[in-house]
């Protein structure tokens, strides 16, 4: 089974930046962001994450289907910035921070923090994930709910 954090745009609250909040009070900055236009911008713990192919440090890696930045390892040349075609990855004290999709916690704090049930972490049947061809597709309909998926993690993947 695999886990993917989604967001319902028409459940978030135009003034409500909870799950920006609660990310940057454990982190220190936002590692997510919205749009005005209602879109989450974080990592989609990309499959072949191009931040990590462009790496020279080895700072990032993928491990159980989350891709990390090991900030002892990071030199701060932010190749990855302009590599990762989701805005996913932050400048962060001369390094670069990105979601890691709170793994030391039971959910994502952004999760926790939405009382409207915006942000949610669901399974998705291996059946959905077929339809996944590639790692820039994050859209696609189970049932009658179309789902944008901001990271997906396939559990026990490398």
């Amino acid at each position: 089974m695999t886990r993917g954090l989604v967001f319902y745009p028409e459940k978030c609250k135009d003034d409500c930046t909870e799950c920006i909040d609660a990310c940057k009070k454990e982190y220190d900055i936002p590692l997510l962001t919205l749009t005005p236009s209602k879109i989450i911008v974080s990592c989609h713990q990309c499959e072949s994450p191009y931040c990590m192919n462009v790496c020279n440090s080895q700072a990032i890696t993928k491990n159980k289907g989350i891709v990390k930045v090991d900030p002892e390892l990071c030199v701060g040349c932010h190749f990855c910035l302009g590599a990762c075609p989701y805005g996913g990855m932050y400048p962060h004290e001369l390094k670069v921070r990105k979601c890691e999709m709170c793994d030391d916690k039971e959910k994502p704090l952004c999760v926790v923090a939405c009382k409207e049930g915006a942000l949610q972490v669901v399974d998705v049947p291996s059946e959905a994930m077929k339809k996944i061809k590639l790692p820039a597709q994050r859209v696609f309909t189970i049932g009658e709910d179309l789902i944008c998926f901001v990271s997906i993690i396939e559990e026990g993947s490398k």
